[in-house]
């Protein structure tokens, strides 16, 4: 018989089996049942340190069957599960997406260590990384490479070549190490693999620069020389690096920017003038301090709370989320969560917080360690007042981020 698993109440610190649990929704905070029907009557607010959320119970609230023991999301409403190929155990999406960012992506059961997917035999190792069925794909003779029909003959440098299974081969020194392919990014090889042409300007013919743009941006890998000329080009009509291809023409993101910026230094004087300072870690808002909160002396939930909106972009197709929070709540912790609202992890990079007021122009919040520990009262949030975190990581110029910042510290 499986082992109960047991967990301990936050109000009256006794442990109780898990099925004896309820879990608020969304903040997932667990209490006995007796507990939370006793705060209940007093407050609509969850009893936990430094949450507002608003207590929630959902009535299809089930335990569900993810074989990782550690699971946070073992009660909660019914989801999906995924069943590894490999080990054949079954975790929920939570599990699997955690899983997945981290290297090696390994099935995280404990003392199961096998591979969270297995190799698909069906992607073409060409400039499409498309999946194919078996029958569409040409395997080489020399490196065992697979690519299908378009992909091989733009490699051979024929679109019109007839392809015979029986005698493809690579061209000299574009053999694919399949080795490679299966080992961490950490491990370099000598071995050429096949290169990339430049899809930057119509007229190059040059090789595109590896993991580049960073992830999340278009899919235009350009070299150096098409950036060369599109620095140039951005750099005489005052316009923030984009991409060169004229088809896509969209702006670069922090990280590539960075990039760029030590790859031509001949360019300095035009990134001079863009703010490339560090991203808004969750370092800086973290807290890792325990505050005691007498909950006799607060006073009512309307008095002590207000509401406001957020979202991750100016068109979230979802509409903007709506946050209660307590007035007397600190400006780093308003921010934590606003990146738990909107499901925004630890490890995810936010380029900026912007606040918007009726028709008024876009302030940004300026957060570091001193601004993170001002009440939310200096700054008048209501539920008029939409803030937006910046996830996108377009860059900014000096002037464009001093006076947003200006205007910010002056209506504070």
């Amino acid at each position: 018989m499986a082992e109960v698993l047991q967990m301990t109440c936050r109000i009256c610190v006794r442990r109780f089996a898990e099925t004896e649990m309820v879990q608020i929704w969304p903040c997932l905070h667990m209490f006995c049942g007796k507990c939370i029907d006793i705060h209940r009557k007093f407050s609509k607010l969850c009893p936990a340190a430094d949450c507002c959320c608003l207590i929630k119970v959902s009535d299809d609230l089930k335990w569900n069957m993810c074989d990782n023991q550690i699971c946070s999301r073992r009660l909660s409403p019914p989801i999906d599960l995924f069943k590894m190929s490999v080990c054949q155990h079954e975790i929920c999406v939570q599990c699997y997406n955690d899983a997945s960012r981290k290297e090696p992506q390994l099935c995280p059961v404990d003392k199961c260590g096998q591979a969270l997917i297995e190799e698909d035999d069906g992607e073409c190792d060409g400039q499409c990384h498309k999946q194919h069925e078996a029958d569409k794909l040409v395997v080489t003779q020399c490196c065992q490479a697979k690519y299908c029909h378009p992909c091989y003959q733009k490699l051979i440098g024929d679109e019109n070549a007839k392809i015979d299974p029986k005698t493809c081969k690579c061209p000299p020194g574009k053999c694919v190490d399949k080795e490679q392919k299966k080992k961490p990014a950490r491990h370099k090889s000598n071995v050429p693999t096949a290169l990339t042409k430049c899809m930057g300007y119509a007229e190059c013919n040059g090789e595109a620069l590896r993991n580049f743009p960073s992830e999340q941006e278009c899919d235009h890998e350009v070299c150096l020389n098409c950036l060369d000329k599109a620095i140039a080009q951005c750099a005489l009509t005052d316009s923030l690096p984009m991409c060169p291809n004229n088809q896509c023409r969209l702006p670069y993101r922090y990280e590539s920017v960075a990039a760029l910026k030590a790859l031509l230094p001949h360019h300095a004087k035009y990134f001079a003038n863009l703010a490339l300072d560090s991203t808004l870690g969750y370092e800086v808002i973290r807290d890792d301090s325990v505050t005691s909160i007498d909950i006799r002396l607060l006073k009512p939930a309307k008095l002590r709370s207000f509401e406001m909106k957020c979202s991750v972009s100016e068109e979230d197709e979802q509409g903007p989320s709506l946050l209660t929070f307590t007035k007397d709540g600190t400006l780093g912790e308003l921010l934590r969560e606003v990146r738990r609202t909107l499901k925004i992890l630890p490890t995810d990079k936010v380029y900026g917080y912007f606040v918007r007021r009726d028709e008024a122009d876009d302030e940004q919040l300026i957060v570091n360690n001193q601004t993170s520990r001002r009440l939310v009262s200096d700054y008048n949030f209501d539920v008029e007042t939409h803030l937006i975190v910046d996830v996108t990581g377009i860059v900014m110029t000096k002037k464009q981020k001093a006076e947003s910042a200006a205007k910010h510290r002056g209506k504070g």
